[in-house]
């Protein structure tokens, strides 16, 4: 059996980690100790070294989330390979966390072992004035051992269901992950084997390798999320391994003195092999503070009283709004759509729910405008979200330009 080649970038101070790889049964490791606050200016040696080593994917001992939070998702960009963490994601228990997530990582084909609340509501019904899905990307090693028994029981305390991007890496890992989270009436999709990325490589390639990530879950898998990771070949390939959708970014986010406003329109792509649907993503929570994601959900509800469509779709990740920091924050995200009337779906049973008519949904002119996940216009002032006056992003776009963040999908 042929290894998956491994680049561990720890930080400097997380050398004692190397006393655990004694326990290594599957992967191929290299490693990689930096001072992570100079991450950003090793890229071109990292690339070096990946493509030397042949590297199928890296893993971080840190995340944005603890200690120092250095961004990751500059670099990872830049890279432009799978990339994974064992970081923890709350700093009191950062290191044991951190351990955990290492040794789980080296054995593989662990068990998650914890218990799950029943559901408090069966089923959410609070209206009928529109439809909402949470979407989970999960991609770190902490998000199924730390995050997800939080994240699983708050959706059952609100009878929430939700969509679950998962990346193989972590059904190898996590041997029960899936059965876990299908056991609790959510829905499964592709995240890639290890987040890499699909984009200018063969569409035969790519159909294999889809058909490779279906086969791993050995479940019904009827969509994915490849945000920032394909292309048009990623298309047609989704579209021969028979998935119904796949999602994008098109966020109400914050630009400079207004709300982007952006389609929350579902589109329905033709192929010769077929056709597929894009769900646009309209909100991203990133562990912003509660005031700035209700005003991206304001925003985008406001879009869809135009659009005459209302539905919001969120990306959550479990290692931000699972932590004990944003936990809070993810409680009033959801409490919050439900007061507003909005029924929680998956995305498999929004596709069901759209229709084919091309009146209401439509084919884009050009089909990368959906790879194009940062637009730089600068939105018009026209709803009262916009004229809030002093809103947290100015500080937080204050504090990226200084630290030179970017989000990681």
């Amino acid at each position: 059996m042929i290894k998956p080649k491994v680049l561990i970038i720890a930080e400097k101070k997380d050398i004692w980690l190397r006393e655990y790889v004694a326990q290594n049964y599957q992967w191929d490791l290299q490693w990689y100790f930096v001072n992570y606050n100079k991450l950003g200016n090793k890229t071109a040696e990292l690339k070096e070294i990946i493509s030397k080593w042949k590297i199928d994917f890296v893993a971080y001992s840190r995340n944005d989330q603890i200690y120092k939070r250095i961004n990751i998702g500059n670099i990872t960009a830049e890279l432009e390979v799978g990339y994974t963490s064992f970081s923890g994601i709350d700093n009191k228990y950062r290191m044991e966390q951190t351990l955990g997530c290492v040794c789980d990582f080296l054995k593989g084909q662990n068990e998650l072992d914890f218990h799950v609340q029943e559901k408090t509501v069966e089923k959410a019904d609070h209206g009928h004035l529109g439809t909402f899905s949470i979407i989970f990307d999960t991609e770190q090693i902490s998000c199924c051992k730390y995050a997800l028994a939080r994240i699983l029981n708050l959706l059952n305390t609100y009878g929430v269901p939700a969509t679950f991007f998962v990346t193989n890496l972590m059904n190898d890992v996590y041997s029960n992950l899936i059965e876990i989270i299908i056991g609790q009436g959510h829905e499964i999709g592709l995240h890639g084997h290890w987040h890499e990325y699909l984009s200018n490589h063969p569409k035969k390639d790519q159909v294999e390798s889809i058909q490779g990530m279906i086969r791993n879950f050995n479940a019904d898998i009827h969509g994915a999320n490849f945000i920032g990771r394909m292309d048009t070949n990623t298309i047609s390939a989704m579209i021969a391994n028979k998935l119904n959708y796949f999602v994008y970014a098109s966020v109400n986010n914050y630009r400079l003195f207004a709300y982007r406003k952006q389609s929350n329109v579902p589109s329905l792509i033709h192929q010769p092999e077929g056709e597929i649907w894009a769900i646009p993503i309209s909100v991203e929570t990133y562990g912003l503070p509660w005031a700035s994601v209700k005003r991206m959900v304001d925003s985008t509800l406001a879009k869809g009283t135009k659009s005459h469509f209302h539905h919001i779709t969120i990306l959550c990740h479990p290692f931000r709004d699972g932590n004990f920091r944003n936990i809070h924050a993810t409680d009033k995200l959801f409490d919050y759509l439900l007061e507003k009337g909005l029924k929680p779906i998956t995305i498999d049973q929004l596709t069901h729910s759209l229709s084919h008519d091309p009146v209401n949904y439509f084919e884009p002119n050009n089909i990368n405008e959906i790879f194009r996940t940062k637009k730089p216009n600068i939105p018009r002032m026209s709803t009262t979200q916009d004229f809030f006056g002093f809103v947290p992003e100015n500080a937080i776009l204050i504090f990226k330009i200084f630290r030179r963040g970017h989000s990681v999908f």
